[in-house]
């Protein structure tokens, strides 16, 4: 209750009013939708990096045995089913 006395360690104090408070904070960030759109950024190419790609190349060449075809290629996954 306020106004009422309250003996602390031989000191008399006096509360004169109560007032309701709290810790909350409301703030406001402008470089959060930065940090969003970068973590956005870096979990779509984590997530394309698990996606397999091959490339397959041809090259046609005159010889003098005839004409020569020379195939070429790479892949990120799985290389020994793709030199088969």
């Amino acid at each position: 209750d306020s106004g009422r006395p309250l003996v602390v360690e031989g000191m008399e104090l006096t509360f004169g009013k109560v007032v309701g408070s709290t810790g909350l904070e409301l703030k406001s960030d402008p470089g959060v939708p930065l940090v969003y759109a970068g973590f956005a950024l870096c979990l779509a190419t984590s997530t394309m990096s698990l996606w397999p790609y091959c490339q397959v190349w041809a090259l046609q060449e005159e010889d003098e045995g005839g004409p020569r075809v020379v195939l070429g290629g790479r892949t990120n996954r799985d290389r020994v089913v793709f030199e088969t």
